[in-house]
């Protein structure tokens, strides 16, 4: 029986162990720590992850309202641009929807710049 330095090295065997379905005994055993000591391991595990889940989905949804608001004032400048008679104004709109429309391209495909 092997014990490891730190509960976060022997969490991480843990996270490995159950990413491969390998029993709580065997766990306890192969790592040399008791069986209360895995399942204690492994609540906190999943813990962490369903942290992580949380933050990368507020997050996600973060993006999602952001993107709508560019291309929903993309749309506005679009609409504006079509009542306006002068080139240069009509240019400007264009650009600036243009602009917009990009940038809400790039954050959907993940990309911050």
């Amino acid at each position: 029986m092997k014990q490891f330095g730190t509960p976060e090295e022997r969490r991480d065997h843990v996270w490995r162990f159950m990413t491969r379905g390998v029993t709580v005994d065997v766990m306890a055993e192969l790592l040399g720590v008791s069986k209360l000591t895995i399942q204690q391991d492994m609540k906190a595990i999943k813990e962490h992850w369903i942290e992580r889940a949380a933050v990368v989905s507020e997050a996600a949804i973060q993006a999602h309202e952001e993107i709508e608001a560019l291309l929903s004032i993309a749309a506005s400048l679009s609409m504006e641009m079509e009542t306006m008679r002068g080139a240069k104004e009509k240019a400007a709109l264009g650009k600036a929807a243009g602009q917009l429309l990009f940038l809400a391209g790039r954050l959907k495909q993940g990309k911050d710049k």
